[in-house]
């Protein structure tokens, strides 16, 4: 689909002790929330992508 980004939720937390430590991301921090109520925009947050050194 275009024009269209999918990140994987699940494996976003930030330490459960040793063995997670370093494990995953949480992409909520990534979604804009919105300004009235504050609830996460799941669905209507914009991003920008570019490509990263090699």
């Amino acid at each position: 689909m275009p024009d269209v980004i999918n990140i994987l939720l699940g494996l976003g937390h930030s330490a459960y002790g040793r063995w997670a430590i370093g494990v995953g991301a949480n992409p909520t921090e990534l979604l804009e929330t919105d300004v009235k109520t504050g609830e996460m925009l799941w669905q209507q947050t914009r991003v920008r992508l570019k490509k990263m050194g090699e």
